[in-house]
């Protein structure tokens, strides 16, 4: 991949996804035009398709440490990362009145730690 020129902003990946939207046309050439526009958008941005391929989503950071409400519902996000009582704890989480006990801080500093490793992205 190459990483030097590899930045896709949130603009830039909005208008890849049109482009590539335009391939399921039932017009033919306006399915050769958007196969054309994505390679010349691919080699203007220096990307082949295995580097965007291999791209990981971008990634929001994790919510302030001391909005914990902002932290369990961002980890709850990504529920493929969670097992079913992670899912419940977190769902708890969003429904205290007051802050989590140091036991349940613990439990979603950690939660927070795997998404953070996963990417911290949405899907």
């Amino acid at each position: 991949m190459n990483t030097a020129r590899f930045e896709l902003t949130g603009a830039d990946r909005a208008r890849l996804a049109a482009i590539l939207g335009r391939l399921g046309s039932e017009h033919d050439g306006e399915r050769a035009a958007a196969g054309l526009l994505a390679t010349r958008f691919m080699r203007d941005h220096g990307l082949t398709w295995p580097d965007l391929l291999a791209a990981p989503a971008p990634s929001t950071p994790p919510p302030p440490v001391t909005d914990w409400r902002r932290r369990a519902a961002w980890c709850a996000e990504r529920a493929e990362l969670l097992s079913g009582w992670e899912a419940s704890f977190l769902a708890n989480m969003a429904e205290r009145a007051t802050p989590p006990t140091e036991k349940q801080g613990r439990v979603l500093d950690r939660l927070v730690q795997r998404r953070v490793a996963a990417g911290g992205g949405a899907r």
